[in-house]
């Protein structure tokens, strides 16, 4: 049987939805170019040039032999990869030589925003449009620009263009304004979320680059290959503004031979200039030291692995609270296969980590959902924040939590709360509607999470994530009761399958 509240909050998060006419919201089959230009696998480079010219494109897809779209060719690699070349090797140069052959592919049906992200994370200017594989399209950075998208495929190269960081403050004020755009336009919250995360990413590898030039000036190159991690919102694809840091260093093992502490010794100063260049940008230092330039936190792989196994072993509060931190950790510049390593040890290692996984349930448990037994919010009664309520300690904290828990009991690596959703789908723990209901709650409380930020930010103020119910409309009020009650509902679920270890 289907809760009525469920139903309500899809119903309701489904409505807020759907905008027509937004440029973010723009389905890929309004903006792409069909039919796509093409040119067969053994065509020269005269026809190439020739097909693009009478076309007038800055690019084709190269098909192959089978009709399946094998590679493109642009108007960059026909400079770099043929002019350069002597005139007669040219005449022989065919297609399947200077294409490049890592396609990037959306469907009619994604939307801009995908293609833009796409975009920016590959540093890419065309991406093909398939449907069940078969080539339909084609979508460039100009049919971005056409649909008024421009402005954050500017802020991606401000951060790759700028060579200190005090220049890329600039790209930081972007990004705000960006934030103000996205919700003026009603996007998603997880399209917000995804979009600002991938620019502070870029903003955070352009500051490590930056870090590793300075170390190798004065110390030299890294000792031995290095992944630097976000742990915290970060971790989970969850920003939407500049929070404290939660990061982490994980190096190779010390090679036969070399010193070890020399070793830490050079990723702590590497931590140190990478920490001080994101505070620089607006990423406050974190309190509690979860920084890649504390020892704790900047560590071999086989320490990372011990460390996890002590923490599993000695389950005291203050190692349960750095598990809640870390276990969302995510690569984000060097080496990715040092943080695959350690996610496959971590995924063994809590999968039949019963004991602990009880502790985390039972540590979220402590603190339930605000509300009362009429089910009505509960806000604070007095203080700073009389008649507020947390958004992100009575709410979404309870869902990152919980959700954590069952993928890791699944073995899901996944980092981020809605890919965990996802991948719980069709699972024997969860049943599909109750993930639902959780997805539409996660999704409404980080709207109203990321609303909030932004109406203080744009007053100069930090935002807190308190909001007063009180002052939001009936509907909105309605929508944000709904969310607790999921939010219970998990809880619920939690302690109902995570208890029965007890004993």
């Amino acid at each position: 049987m289907v809760n009525p509240d469920q139903t309500r909050l899809r119903n309701a998060n489904e409505e807020s939805a759907l905008i027509k006419d937004l440029p973010l919201k723009k389905r890929i089959a309004e903006i792409m170019r069909t039919p796509p230009v093409i040119c067969g696998y053994m065509d020269s480079v005269g026809k190439i040039a020739e097909t693009m010219s009478e076309n007038d494109v800055s690019s084709l897809v190269v098909m192959a032999p089978n009709g399946a779209p094998q590679g493109i060719i642009t108007e960059k690699d026909l400079v770099k990869r043929v002019l350069t070349r002597d005139p007669l090797e040219i005449k022989e140069i065919k297609a399947h030589q200077i294409m490049s052959e890592n396609l990037i592919a959306v469907e009619p049906n994604d939307f801009s925003y995908q293609a833009l992200l796409l975009m920016a994370k590959h540093s890419i200017k065309h991406i093909v449009v398939t449907r069940e594989g078969t080539l339909v399209g084609i979508v460039t950075m100009r049919d971005l620009i056409r649909s008024r998208q421009s402005g954050a495929l500017s802020i991606v190269n401000t951060i790759e263009s700028r060579y200190s960081i005090e220049d890329l403050s600039d790209a930081v004020e972007d990004i705000d304004r960006m934030l103000q755009a996205l919700i003026a336009e009603r996007a998603y919250a997880s399209e917000i979320c995804l979009l600002i995360t991938e620019f502070y990413d870029r903003l955070t590898r352009r500051i490590i680059l930056m870090a590793e030039d300075e170390m190798t000036a004065e110390h030299g190159p890294p000792p031995v290959k290095y992944s630097f991690i976000n742990m915290g919102s970060s971790g989970r694809l969850e920003q939407y503004s500049r929070t404290d840091q939660d990061n982490g260093i994980i190096y190779e093992d010390a090679p036969e031979g070399a010193d070890p502490e020399e070793i830490q010794r050079y990723f702590l100063a590497l931590g140190e200039k990478i920490v001080d260049g994101l505070a620089f940008c607006g990423f406050e230092k974190c309190e509690g030291l979860v920084m890649a330039n504390n020892p704790e936190w900047c560590n071999s792989l086989s320490a990372w692995c011990q460390l996890n196994k002590w923490w599993i072993e000695e389950l005291h509060p203050e190692n349960i609270r750095k598990m809640t931190i870390f276990l969302d950790f995510r690569h984000i510049c060097g080496e990715s296969e040092l943080t695959n390593r350690l996610k496959a040890f971590v995924s063994e290692a809590y999968r039949t980590a019963n004991t602990a996984l009880l502790f985390l349930a039972e540590d979220d448990l402590r603190h339930k959902a605000p509300l009362n037994v009429f089910r009505q919010i509960v806000t604070e009664k007095g203080g700073e924040h009389h008649n507020q309520v947390n958004l992100k300690g009575t709410g979404s904290v309870h869902i990152v939590d919980c959700i954590r828990l069952f993928a890791l009991q699944d073995s899901i690596q996944e980092t981020s709360t809605f890919g965990r959703l996802e991948a719980l789908k069709g699972g024997t723990v969860l049943k599909n509607d109750d993930i639902e209901f959780i997805e539409a709650a996660h999704e409404n409380l980080m709207m109203f999470r990321i609303q909030e930020a932004a109406e203080k930010m744009s007053r100069g103020e930090q935002p807190n994530n308190y909001i007063n119910p009180y002052l939001l409309t009936k509907k909105e009020q309605s929508l944000l009761r709904e969310s607790f009650l999921a939010v219970s509902r998990l809880q619920h679920l939690t302690e109902k399958h995570f208890l029965v270890y007890k004993g």
